[in-house]
């Protein structure tokens, strides 16, 4: 399987000038027979000398999730975004995905933060009864992934006040025993 395709900074072996192109980190070759060539072992065509060969450098290369935007899972700042659009504009002016900018491509905006309450029960025990945990003023997103991280430190902060509670109720039961 290929890896999604990014922008990549070639240096010629022959020229030293630089040129993108636009290519995957792996192409998938393998499963289909082929042997994966790296960057260093495909054949490109340098736009300043005309020289087909093996040998490029790498010297950079955009992050992954750039082509793969608006994403939830690799989200990305409007800063990043748009640095990597301004390469994309100057070395790729004809390509058709910038008819795409700001309609279906451009970086996913995470979730305005809000303030908010959220209050947890959580039971312990059959006897223990019901610790509330009130989480004030923690910034929460819309997020199910920031809800369940709030919500397991709540219930780490209700345990350990159940506990504090029983051991001090173990402490007296001991002191009463003792006298």
């Amino acid at each position: 399987m290929a890896t999604p395709a990014r922008m990549v900074q070639l240096c010629c072996p022959s020229c030293q000038s630089s040129h993108w192109t636009i290519d995957c980190d792996y192409t998938g070759a393998h499963p289909l027979g082929k042997k994966e060539l790296y960057y260093d072992e495909r054949e490109y065509t340098c736009p300043n000398c005309g020289k087909t060969s093996c040998g490029y450098i790498v010297l950079q290369k955009s992050p992954v999730e750039f082509f793969l935007q608006p994403s939830e899972h690799y989200p990305m700042s409007q800063q990043e975004f748009d640095h990597w659009l301004r390469i994309f504009k100057a070395y790729f002016p004809d390509h058709p995905r910038l008819s795409r900018v700001g309609k279906d491509w451009h970086p996913l905006q995470k979730p305005k933060l809000r303030k908010g309450r959220t209050v947890l029960n959580v039971i312990i025990g059959g006897t223990a009864g019901i610790v509330t945990v009130v989480l004030l003023f923690f910034p929460l997103t819309t997020g199910t992934r920031d809800f369940l991280f709030f919500a397991s430190i709540a219930v780490l902060l209700a345990c350990h006040v159940v506990l504090k509670q029983y051991g001090r109720k173990l402490s007296q039961r001991r002191t009463e025993a003792a006298s």
